[in-house]
């Protein structure tokens, strides 16, 4: 039986291999954990935030008489096919954007956006 004092030089060649191997297991724990905390992050990161959206966007589409606001294809289309069922009112670029946000698990067809929007059903 030999017996390994801790400032012998065969001490250090004999648990060398072990040292390493467990720094480099720590070390790939660490990254790994410090990867999996970054990808929570940058998820919690992207989750949607509608009220900002609504905060920044009516004021401004209130300044900006355009009308590329107004979405004139949307409303002439949904307003035609919902004839007797819905009455549309025209949506505008903002509007849409909440829309789309709040129900983002949603189909969004005319049927959906005029429910969704509060328009009046015709009995």
């Amino acid at each position: 039986m030999q017996v390994f004092f801790l400032c012998s030089p065969a001490y250090k060649t004999t648990f060398l291999p072990f040292q390493l191997s467990v720094v480099i297991k720590m070390r790939h724990l660490c990254v790994f954990f410090l990867t999996i905390f970054l990808c929570c992050l940058s998820i919690k990161a992207q989750s949607l935030n509608c009220t900002r959206i609504r905060e920044h966007c009516r004021p401004c589409t209130r300044r900006l008489v355009d009308p590329v606001n107004n979405l004139d294809f949307i409303n002439s289309d949904c307003r035609e096919k919902l004839r007797g069922r819905w009455i549309w009112r025209d949506v505008r670029r903002c509007d849409m954007q909440i829309v789309a946000c709040e129900n983002h698990e949603t189909r969004l067809d005319c049927e959906n956006v005029a429910r969704i929007t509060g328009m009046r059903r015709i009995r």
